[in-house]
Parts: structure tokens; C-alpha cells; sequence
């Protein structure tokens, strides 16, 4: 994938509206100040735990890349649910873990070289050097 392409991907992609468009006409309710952030290539794993999870009266209180896995917080009234919300999570968690966050394609751990980094051996070698550690670390 070219620089140019990367560039216009990350700049593009607005997480938080996304994450928005999901939550409409389901029982999940997002905080004013969720303001969900997270890379591209984990669109549909967070798509999938919407999905799972829209039929259940949650708050969601945050969503965002965390250590180079997707982290979810929220707030359920009912503690019964809550374990059908806990299971849906680790697996976006888990899922994210073994996920490029630029093209969304699931690495394998021979692909990954550090566990902190966010791409998958392709997307590292075409993304260029960028002056960046494609790491969780970028953010900062």
C-alpha cells in the first residue's frame, strides 16, 4: 500500500462517527464523551461486537486501541447480560490482537516480529518510512 493511500485510509476514517452509525436503532447508549478511536483495519471486529452486543441496554463509556489491542468500556444495569457482554468483548480483544490495523487482515504471531506492533509484515514494508515505530507509541 503506497504512503499516499495510508495517508488518505487514517485521515479518512473517523472511528467515532463510525462507531455512532452501529449504535443507531440498537439498546446501546455511547457517553457524550466516548469519542471512539481506533485504527481502520479493525472496523469490522468492532462491527462484529456491536452486532453482538445491540440487543443489550449498555452504556458504552470508551473504545479505543489500547497497547495494540482493542479496549472496551461500559456500564449494564442488568448483571445477568453482563457475561454475554464480557465473552463479546475478549473476543474483539483477541480478534484485534491478531489484526493488521491498516488493512484488517488477521496476522499470524510469525507474522507479527514485536506484539506492540499494529501492522502485519506487508503493510509495514509498503507503508514506507514514515518516521514512526508503527507502534500503539505513534499516538504520542
Amino acid at each position: 500500500m503506497s504512503d499516499l493511500l495510508n495517508n488518505f485510509l487514517e485521515e479518512s476514517f473517523d472511528s467515532d462517527s463510525y462507531v455512532k452509525k452501529l449504535c443507531e436503532n440498537t439498546k446501546l447508549f455511547l457517553r457524550l464523551n466516548t469519542n471512539a478511536q481506533f485504527p481502520i483495519g479493525w472496523k469490522y471486529i468492532v462491527e462484529e461486537l456491536i452486532n453482538t452486543i445491540k440487543n443489550y441496554p449498555i452504556s458504552i463509556t470508551k473504545i479505543n486501541d489500547s497497547f495494540s489491542l482493542l479496549e472496551v468500556k461500559f456500564e449494564i444495569e442488568k448483571p445477568t447480560k453482563e457475561v454475554c457482554v464480557w465473552r463479546a468483548i475478549d473476543k474483539a480483544r483477541t480478534d484485534s490482537a491478531c489484526t493488521c490495523a491498516l488493512c484488517g487482515e488477521e496476522m499470524r504471531s510469525r507474522q507479527r516480529s514485536n506484539p506492540f506492533e499494529l501492522l502485519c509484515v506487508e503493510c509495514k514494508k509498503t507503508a514506507g518510512k514514515l518516521g514512526k515505530t508503527q507502534t500503539w507509541l505513534d499516538k504520542y
